[in-house]
């Protein structure tokens, strides 16, 4: 019962589905936005895991030496004593604890870039997110345009089979020229043609769709006109921002090489040989500061200026390029509108002219030629204002897609 209770569900999701479920389902589905969040999981516990190396690490050692001559299972301290355990194999085991103090504010900025790749990381599967959802409305529409053909096309050819028929009669009683009928087989056998490359055109979405959802659509609803949406910062800025604050903490990351390292360091071992034990431990704090290092730590600062540099001329220009884009997508927008309307206005006329070109060749004053002209011209319009109206939805999508952000 349970296997055809699936049956049934897969089947109805293959039969249609809206552009909100294919929405959901891809969000939930989709392969890339699912590696997108692991993304995230893993650099969290990158973050976590430097903050852990802050507190110094913990080692068990052991070791077993063999040497030349005798050694003491200690250091020699007063009072010496002639009984003192010797041996040339030592065994010996303990733990040792060692931990930064200061490191020049090194441990600080990789917490900061650790936290930073955090939110670059959730920038990121916004980004993608938002992407796939336009991807997925693009395509939708398309799809939705293709259908518009398609449906012009069949109202065409169920129009022009209707001639062909009424025409073939007029044929037989001698009141219809022959060669009218063979110019509206050829106009069908355009139709035929036209309808089979919408329907691949269809099928070929279909596959582009199910590999961003993972189900495959039969058939599209109808979708309406989004809102457009305008947010504070765009996430393709915000992006930008994360990479300018990045470099910067890389070069305070340059800086902190020149600072002294001040380390705490202890350890417990206990020596073994002959039979005999014994405890060693010390603690300590080291210092080092480095001198010479032929060039090294100027150079990294210096590539690290470069970087922060290059982050900042890369903010400016996305910030450009998207405001491009942005006037763009609406000039467009603004474009297709007007488009629509006189798409609209035209069709009123071309269904006037249809209908008296209709009445000329019904009366014998024109040939077939002009009405077949005037049915495909009728036909094509209303492709075209569907065609439209899906295309301009598109293009509010796509705005949305350039302004999304928090």
């Amino acid at each position: 019962m349970s296997r055809l209770l699936a049956l049934l569900l897969t089947s109805s999701l293959l039969y249609s589905m809206s552009l909100e479920e294919a929405i959901s389902l891809a969000l939930k589905n989709n392969p890339s936005l699912q590696s997108k969040r692991l993304d995230i999981e893993a650099q969290k516990l990158q973050k976590e895991a430097i903050k852990a190396q802050t507190l110094g690490k913990v080692n068990l050692n052991a070791a077993y030496n063999h040497y030349n001559i005798p050694r003491t299972l200690k250091p020699l301290t007063p009072p010496i004593t002639p009984n003192i355990t010797t041996s040339k194999d030592i065994l010996s085991a303990g733990v040792e604890y060692k931990v930064a103090l200061f490191n020049g504010f090194a441990d600080k900025v990789r917490i900061d870039l650790a936290a930073l790749g955090f939110k670059m990381k959730e920038i990121g599967y916004k980004l993608a997110k938002n992407e796939t959802v336009y991807n997925i409305k693009a395509l939708y529409f398309k799809a939705l345009g293709l259908k518009s053909d398609l449906q012009a096309l069949k109202a065409r050819k169920k129009a022009l089979s209707a001639l062909k028929r009424k025409v073939e009669y007029g044929v037989k009683l001698g009141k219809k020229a022959p060669l009218d009928l063979l110019k509206i087989r050829s106009d069908l056998l355009g139709v035929e043609s036209s309808i089979v490359k919408v329907k691949n055109g269809i099928e070929s979405i279909k596959a582009a769709l199910k590999a961003l959802i993972g189900i495959k659509i039969d058939k599209f609803e109808d979708a309406k006109e989004e809102a457009v949406q305008k947010n504070t910062t765009p996430y393709l800025v915000k992006k930008m921002q994360l990479e300018v604050k990045k470099t910067q903490r890389e070069l305070k990351k340059a800086k902190s090489l020149s600072y002294p390292k001040l380390f705490f360091q202890g350890m417990f071992n206990q020596n073994f040989a002959k039979g005999e034990s014994e405890d060693i431990w010390q603690g300590g704090v080291i210092a080092t500061y480095p001198i010479i290092d032929f060039g090294y730590k100027k150079k990294i600062y210096q590539k690290s200026k470069i970087a922060t540099l290059q982050a900042k001329k890369n903010l400016l220009f996305q910030k450009e390029m998207l405001k491009s884009k942005i006037e763009g997508a609406k000039l467009e927008i603004n474009s297709l509108y007007h488009t629509l309307k006189a798409l609209q206005s035209n069709l009123k006329l071309l269904k006037e002219i249809q209908h008296s070109e209709k009445i000329q060749y019904d009366t014998g004053y024109k040939d077939v030629s002009d009405y077949l002209q005037a049915i495909a011209n009728t036909q094509k319009a209303k492709s075209a204002i569907s065609k439209t109206k899906y295309t301009l939805f598109s293009k509010y999508a796509y705005l949305n897609y350039l302004q999304a952000g928090d």
